[in-house]
């Protein structure tokens, strides 16, 4: 989603703090995913796995990291049966997520649980998300920092003040609810 050098810059940590770097990348892009309820960030072998349920006549699924650079594996099965391989001939990725069962002469539909095992996601989000991200790194460390900062401090009548301490930064927050996906 954010290559680490950029990351480096927008941050402003120099390069002796290589793992908190690393460590803060990761917890914004987990805090990312979280926020907009979807996988971005590059996946390799990301493994999973379908229910189909009732829904007997399924003939394509929608896989959670896009974009799909490979597929692996698909393995399927039935209630009462083991996974089995599916061969590659047997199904087409269409778009940027989407798997379709096929066969040589018509469509198929997959069983009760397909598994599938691929590799997918953003290795670098637009601009405006990268942005987001370092905004909400900032934000963070200012948070987490020693002397702690008082976002907003309210008096009420008859005493006791109230301290407001918000999670996400504005731009983060925002962008957040603008990608969250929609169920």
């Amino acid at each position: 989603m954010i290559k680490l050098e950029t990351f480096r810059q927008g941050v402003g940590l120099t390069a002796g703090d290589e793992d908190d770097l690393k460590l803060l990348r990761l917890t914004v892009i987990k805090m990312w995913e979280e926020a907009t309820k979807r996988l971005w960030n590059s996946r390799t072998d990301h493994v999973e796995t379908h229910s189909i349920g009732d829904q007997k006549e399924k003939a394509s699924l929608w896989l959670d990291l896009w974009p799909v650079t490979s597929i692996t594996s698909i393995y399927e099965r039935d209630l009462d049966e083991d996974f089995a391989l599916v061969d590659s001939d047997e199904y087409n990725l269409t778009g940027r997520r989407q798997i379709v069962r096929v066969s040589q002469t018509n469509w198929r539909y997959w069983k009760s649980f397909v598994q599938v095992t691929y590799t997918g996601g953003i290795d670098e989000a637009d601009e405006d998300i990268q942005l987001a991200l370092i905004a909400q790194a900032k934000f963070m460390r200012t948070r987490l920092a020693k002397e702690q900062i008082t976002v907003q401090s309210q008096n009420f009548e008859g005493g006791a003040g109230v301290m407001l301490r918000p999670d996400f930064h504005p731009m983060f927050k925002m962008l957040a609810k603008l990608h969250k996906k929609k169920s």
